[in-house]
């Protein structure tokens, strides 16, 4: 009786079984070159595999429809795309939910994978063996869990990017990752299995400070780097936008550096912006610098326009010699052109029109009379007699040439009025034109490492500072001699430049600015922070450890570490 009940209980299975086999059977279908089965009561399916032989097998690139046959496709089936070797990038719909096990498993070469928003289900060893795989993106998903093997093998894979929402981490997720150098893990995860990771110095976690993932690095020997929940990137991605906006313009009228200094920040910022793993402090770095190009570029008729606005300015500093009127004209052209030079105006034709404006209103300067001429004559031969060797061979020359002719005009009774404003316009021009051996090169020097002090001298030491600081002020002591020699002029240059190449940098966290590193520099930056101690501008660039703008208490722990390093 026995034998009859468990033979009669034997047949209903074995009839259920083939049953639920010919249902499945008969629900698995082909479309497109995907085998597929709709899921019961729903209009949505689930990929089954690829079938044998079709073009999709040998393409390099999958791409899974989000919809077969009017059925939404929310499911990838176990084993679905397993072990093909063509394959290096799968496009997931938007629409899947659900990842079966080993559905990617052993394809040799797949190297990348983004996986959609809406999958909150994967199985176990889903992409494991994926040898070629680098890359993994998962900031769009809504998963909570990382299966058991998911990635173990993928013995290519560098950069992971794990979802905000994620709590577990289970074990073996990324055994034998050999090569994993970069993997954010959100502040949500709470449970990282211990053996998770296989074990290689050479990982980086990224994450929020004071959440799991920084404590699970520093007790597993791993490095670990703070970095933002949500990094904002809508300024970078604006400049980015207009940079490459401007970039497929002509850009032949521009100043070549200026349009090769954008190309180069707009490539930096480009790969800034597409890098997961950038601290904000960078991202908005390279906003900064991005910007900076794009607002540097030149107009290579800005350039002649300023020539031309230099040029009338030597005309504007010796206005006495020419009539109100024409003068006040060119004030106006010049002061036009100016705005243009100021605004680094992109508009040619109104750069050009500048520039025509300022050279008509020179041409059509009046000098003044004989007495004028006069006065100018005996400048310029004082000027030669006291400084002459001053200046360069062919500006001594050209000046001498004028002085000549300018005295056979002065001396000359039948000169008229036009023949002195003639005569006033070159002698004027060979002074414009006297060009100092070394003077103006020690200026600009003065000029340059002057402003450069002035807006980053806190950066560096006070002695190497200072020792600039001394150089200037013999140099301008120097410019002011006007006995000084070339040799002594081309000198105090060097000196200025040897001491701007000898400055040094502040010490990061060297809040006490003794040179050295030291747990008194850690108090320091505790007390400054704390409101018990004043810190000066250099004071505080050296606490700002991090250069993020602001000291915090992140500034004194990286200064702690910095001396327990050391």
């Amino acid at each position: 009786m026995k034998m009859k009940r468990n033979a009669a209980l034997f047949l209903a299975v074995l009839m259920l079984f083939s049953a639920v086999f010919s249902t499945g059977a008969a629900a698995a279908s082909s479309s497109g070159g995907f085998k597929y089965r709709r899921i019961a009561s729903t209009n949505n399916a689930a990929i089954m595999s690829v079938e044998e032989g079709s073009d999709i097998e040998k393409a390099q690139e999958l791409t899974i429809p989000a919809v077969i046959n009017g059925l939404r496709v929310t499911i990838i089936d176990a084993g679905a795309f397993a072990n093909n070797t063509v394959w290096k990038k799968i496009n997931l719909p938007d629409s899947v939910d659900t990842i079966g096990s080993s559905a990617f498993y052993g394809l040799s070469s797949l190297t990348e994978i983004k996986i959609p928003k809406k999958v909150v289900d994967v199985g176990s060893s889903a992409f494991a063996n994926c040898t070629s795989l680098k890359s993994v993106d998962f900031s769009a998903s809504t998963l909570t869990q990382l299966p058991m093997n998911m990635f173990s093998g993928c013995t290519s894979l560098n950069d992971v990017i794990l979802p905000s929402g994620l709590n577990t981490i289970d074990e073996y997720a990324f055994n034998g990752c050999s090569s994993l150098k970069r993997i954010y893990v959100p502040a949500s995860t709470s449970n990282i299995n211990k053996t998770a990771f296989t074990k290689n110095a050479d990982i980086t976690f990224y994450g929020v400070g004071g959440s799991t993932v920084k404590y699970f690095a520093y007790q597993n020997g791993y490095k670990f780097v703070p970095l933002e929940e949500r990094q904002d990137r809508s300024a970078l991605n604006t400049i980015l936008v207009s940079s490459d906006y401007k970039l497929k313009e002509d850009l032949s009228a521009y100043v070549q550096a200026t349009v090769t200094s954008l190309k180069q920040e707009y490539s930096s910022a480009k790969q800034v912006y597409n890098d997961f793993f950038q601290r904000q402090a960078d991202i908005d770095a390279a906003a900064a610098s991005l910007t900076a190009a794009f607002k540097s570029l030149k107009l290579q008729a800005i350039i002649k326009l300023q020539q031309t606005v230099d040029n009338a300015q030597k005309y504007l500093d010796s206005s006495d010699l020419y009539t109100e009127n024409t003068i006040s004209a060119l004030q106006k052209a010049v002061n036009n052109a100016n705005d243009l030079i100021e605004q680094n105006s992109w508009n040619q034709s109104a750069v050009a029109s500048s520039d025509a404006a300022v050279s008509s209103a020179v041409a059509m300067l009046v000098l003044r009379s004989r007495e004028d001429l006069q006065g100018l004559y005996n400048e310029c031969i004082a000027l030669m007699d006291k400084d002459g060797s001053l200046y360069t061979t062919g500006s001594v020359t050209r000046m001498n040439e004028a002085l000549e002719n300018t005295k056979k005009v002065l001396d000359a009774a039948a000169s008229t009025d036009q023949d002195y404003k003639k005569q006033l316009s070159s002698l004027i021009f060979a002074r414009n034109k006297m060009e100092l051996i070394s003077h103006n090169a020690l200026k600009n020097s003065v000029a340059q490492y002057s402003t450069f002090l002035n807006s980053n001298g806190y950066k560096y030491t006070e002695a190497s500072v200072n020792s600039l600081y001394k150089d200037i002020e013999q140099a301008k002591t120097l410019l002011a001699d006007a006995a000084a020699s070339d040799a002594q002029l081309k000198e105090a240059k060097q000196s200025l430049a040897d001491a701007y190449n000898a400055l040094q940098r502040v010490m990061a966290g060297d809040t006490n600015l003794d040179g050295k590193l030291s747990v008194v520099d850690a108090v320091f930056s505790s007390r400054q922070i704390l409101g018990l101690a004043e810190f000066n501008k250099r004071q505080v660039y050296a606490a700002d450890f991090n250069g993020d703008g602001k000291v915090t208490l992140i500034d004194v722990v990286l200064t702690q570490r910095a001396i327990l390093n050391d």
